[in-house]
């Protein structure tokens, strides 16, 4: 399998260089097109795996990082029996994800094009189209009658970058839609762009892992209204909704939030206080000024 890929991507940049081809993002999409299942199999178990890992390390190493400058937001111990959870979790997700993602992405259904403006179109697109979908999934998993799709996830109250992806199964069909669900909806209006389609899924996996570290990482300039609504939360935010189960369940950003009025007040006055060295120390706790 590996040498038959090396000759598509051989063949692939040749006919690039003898003006074969259409520009390169569109090489990619009849790339992606031309997999065979297994091919693909092996090509996104790579890269899922790949950047799992390396989101692992960034988010274990500032976690370690920050906490020795005492930028914790929880200084609370681990559920007995956490890691092994969440390292459950993370496998099936993986196991669900890897053939679920290979069989859509070589399906008709998706036709990635080039130009550079799809390119960007396409990032932008998946990434506040996700967050909107996640908001409106997430806040519907927390109905008494569906909490049950997304009590694995909750068993972490204080998280760790393996919290990320402990989800059960259920919840990891909801994701695979709004992971997958982009490209084929901009695929079915001739809009898809194979860059830009995996920038936002790089951009999303490894803000989730590394944004569940229990650290306060981010800038203080998070810390406002206009830039959680447009760009970033702080850390803080998230890991408020863990501890405390209700509210704040937009995905990096806070603009659902804002929206339909899921916001905790003091989740402002907590990413300062913990980011400037005083964590949380128990999970309801409520901050002022």
């Amino acid at each position: 399998m590996i040498h038959s890929l090396r000759k598509r991507f051989t063949s692939l940049a040749e006919a690039s260089l003898g003006g074969e081809l259409p520009p390169f993002s569109l090489g990619m999409g009849e790339w992606v097109r031309g997999l065979s299942y297994v091919e693909a199999l092996g090509v996104v178990a790579a890269w899922s795996v790949g950047m799992t890992l390396v989101a692992l390390a960034a988010g274990y190493g500032a976690q370690a990082h920050y906490t020795k400058r005492g930028m914790k937001v929880f200084d609370l111990p681990l559920k007995r029996g956490q890691t092994r959870t969440e390292i459950i979790g993370n496998v099936l997700f993986h196991w669900m994800w890897i053939p679920t993602a290979a069989w859509v992405l070589t399906s008709p259904a998706v036709h990635f094009r080039g130009g550079w403006w799809r390119e960007v179109l396409t990032f932008f697109a998946c990434v506040y189209g996700f967050q909107g979908f996640y908001w409106l999934l997430h806040r519907a998993m927390h109905w008494r009658s569906l909490f049950w799709v997304h009590r694995w996830h909750h068993q972490s109250l204080v998280t760790t970058p393996l919290t990320g992806f402990s989800i059960g199964p259920f919840e990891a069909v909801g994701w695979f839609v709004g992971f997958l669900g982009p490209a084929v909806l901009l695929s079915a209006v001739g809009l898809a762009g194979f860059w830009g389609y995996v920038a936002f899924l790089s951009f999303a996996w490894y803000g989730n892992i590394v944004g569940h570290a229990n650290v306060e990482m981010m800038p203080a300039v998070t810390s406002t209204h206009w830039c959680s609504r447009l760009f970033s939360n702080p850390i803080t935010y998230h890991c408020l909704h863990h501890a405390r189960f209700e509210r704040h369940y937009g995905f990096a950003t806070a603009w659902m939030d804002a929206l339909f009025g899921t916001q905790w007040e003091d989740w402002i006055a907590a990413s300062k206080r913990t980011r400037s060295g005083e964590p949380l120390t128990s999970l309801r706790e409520k901050v002022t000024e």
